[in-house]
């Protein structure tokens, strides 16, 4: 393997696939996998941070929904702690990251009932929530629920809550009315952690050019999603695919503002030539080749996403 000019330092926003070992692969590990990432595949990197979500399968209703979350949560913990992968829950363990760390993250806020539940979360170690899924919760409406509203009274709750306790709201997934309640409440950026540009591929989930000038107002990232659902009309895609969504998003002026969310075992199909976490390099490097700067890839690659949590977490 041959880098184009660099090695790179990579963020990524969102896997699936810690919830695929626990639910799928329980024979397997972080460490070296089937699936799509894996920390032997990072061995040419500098550093990463992964986001590993962990997903609220609508299967479950009420109280499953919250014990098959707990069991998840607490799965996931002692897998990363048995693999000796560290577990990124302040600033300075962010900052002070060497070699790999993994953001612990819930995808659906199914199991969030009262303020004391999103509490109980962030005390388990857990920094980032989207918070809905496709469909309705007690804290708002996904892209797919037929309702129209908004975050509700206590989903308005929930997002000053975790700005004070320095949890990641992200804004995937939410449908647009709930997109705009959010970015007025919040205080601190938001992520959207795997979503793209809906002038490019008109996916439901992409997000609107206005969507992304209020993400850019406030500070945020979104990352790039590696899904070809998601990067064009026709569901075939490759990496040229891919920095169109990252070219349109700078043309809106937002350079600093976009990262990438693979989506890596949340997805059915990725773009020619992108098989797993290792292959990340090769979109960098058509990046320099297309002449952005050094500067302008790292940004990308790492530290966009950085930053952002930098300024959300204690």
């Amino acid at each position: 393997m041959c880098f184009f000019t660099m090695t790179y330092n990579i963020f990524d926003a969102h896997c699936d696939t810690m919830y695929e070992l626990i639910t799928n692969k329980p024979e397997e590990n972080i460490i070296k996998n089937s699936l799509q990432f894996n920390l032997y595949n990072i061995k040419n990197y500098n550093k990463c941070v992964q986001v590993l979500a962990l997903w609220a399968n609508p299967h479950y209703k009420d109280m499953e929904a919250r014990i098959s979350m707990e069991r998840l949560v607490k799965k996931t913990v002692s897998h990363l702690t048995e693999y000796n992968a560290d577990i990124i829950k302040t600033k300075s363990d962010l900052l002070n990251n060497k070699r790999f760390g993994a953001i612990i993250g819930i995808e659906g806020a199914d199991a969030i009932w009262t303020i004391e539940d999103l509490i109980y979360y962030c005390n388990k170690g857990v920094r980032c929530i989207t918070l809905t899924w496709n469909g309705s919760n007690k804290i708002g409406n996904g892209v797919g629920s037929e309702e129209k509203g908004g975050l509700t009274g206590f989903g308005k709750e929930i997002v000053l809550k975790m700005n004070e306790l320095g949890m990641a709201i992200d804004l995937s997934h939410l449908n647009e009315a709930g997109f705009y309640d959010a970015m007025e409440l919040t205080n601190k950026p938001v992520i959207l952690s795997h979503s793209n540009s809906y002038k490019v591929c008109n996916h439901r989930r992409n997000l609107t050019d206005e969507q992304f000038n209020a993400v850019v107002k406030n500070g945020g990232v979104c990352g790039i999603n590696f899904g070809t659902d998601f990067l064009s009309d026709d569901g075939e895609a490759d990496i040229k695919t891919v920095i169109s969504h990252i070219e349109h998003f700078c043309s809106l002026g937002g350079e600093k503002h976009i990262g990438f969310g693979s989506d890596f075992d949340g997805v059915s199909k990725l773009p020619v030539n992108i098989n797993s976490n290792f292959d990340i390099y090769l979109i960098l490097d058509e990046l320099l080749k297309l002449n952005y700067s050094e500067e302008q890839v790292s940004n990308i690659a790492y530290n966009n996403f950085e930053r952002c949590f930098s300024e959300i977490l204690e």
